[in-house]
């Protein structure tokens, strides 16, 4: 599966109900609230962050229930989003999952913490994030099966405006990226 994604800051001077304003303006339906505790891991015999992958242990909180999902990205496939391939299995235990990766030479290498408010606009699920130590942002995102996401890629920036930003607002960098930059400084 291909995850076309795009993500955006949301300034300091936009409040949640702005955005959801714009979101409620624009037809988005609410799906939820939900809280991400992330675990990334590097692998023994190549450095996800020189190939630009990752590999995700989430344990994923919401009102129904707890998930654990065991998540593989592949390197980013273009230059103007955060597309790229991504497979996803849920697994029983994400201690135990630890444990495995750590058995095989896998190395816990960050954490992103979020809260996330979920939304649906058309075929585009819409995530309003709270990031700790980052702050808030908005992702679209759309998942397409096989190689040719152009045309979803383009549905996502077509809506971008209508939501308050524009193209040159897109982050390229995944929220641990930007955590270990904060780190280094």
């Amino acid at each position: 599966m291909i995850e076309v994604e795009i993500k955006v800051r949301i300034p300091d001077t936009d409040s949640d109900t702005d955005i959801e304003k714009r979101l409620g303006e624009a037809g988005a339906e609410f799906l939820g609230v939900e809280a991400h505790t992330d675990t990334y891991y590097n692998a023994p015999h190549r450095d996800f962050s020189k190939s630009d992958e990752a590999l995700r242990v989430r344990c994923l909180d919401r009102k129904d229930g707890s998930v654990d999902i065991l998540t593989y990205k592949g390197p980013k496939i273009d230059f103007e989003s955060k597309t790229r391939k991504e497979i996803e299995i849920k697994i029983d235990n994400a201690k135990k999952a630890d444990e495995i990766l750590k058995e095989l030479g896998f190395i816990a290498s960050g954490g992103v913490i979020k809260t996330r408010k979920d939304y649906k606009l058309k075929d585009i699920y819409v995530s309003l994030d709270d990031v700790k130590w980052l702050g808030k942002f908005m992702e679209l995102e759309i998942t397409v099966e096989g190689k040719d996401f152009d045309s979803e890629k383009k549905k996502i920036f077509e809506v971008l405006p209508s939501l308050g930003f524009k193209k040159g607002d897109v982050i390229r960098e995944s929220y641990l990226e930007m955590l270990k930059e904060i780190r280094k400084a």
